[in-house]
């Protein structure tokens, strides 16, 4: 399943000692083309600024035609641990809706 489209926007009120503090969070979506081998598909994009890797679902995967194998993978979480997990480093290129 895709995300919904869109950007939206939780907030979160937190009350420490007398002092009151609201943070908003903002998770956007942008719809984007992802283009492999000869294939082109139209997908909605989580963007995240803190994050330093780009994942892609596998169903999305097997629809590009996309026919890599299973690699360990290990990802620095916090608290200072390592999680493994497996992936599937594959190549494609992204391109925007609108041609920006």
């Amino acid at each position: 399943m895709l995300p919904w489209e869109g950007e939206t926007a939780r907030s979160h009120t937190t009350c420490n000692n007398q002092s009151l503090t609201k943070e908003v969070l903002s998770i956007r979506t942008i719809p984007v083309w992802l283009k492999a081998n000869d294939r082109k598909l139209k997908v909605n994009a989580l963007l995240d600024n803190g994050s330093n890797e780009t994942f892609i679902n596998e169903e999305v995967v097997g629809v590009l035609g996309l026919r890599e194998s299973y690699e360990t993978v290990k990802v620095h979480v916090l608290n200072n641990e390592v999680k493994k997990f497996q992936s599937i480093p594959v190549s494609l290129e992204i391109e925007s809706v609108n041609g920006q």
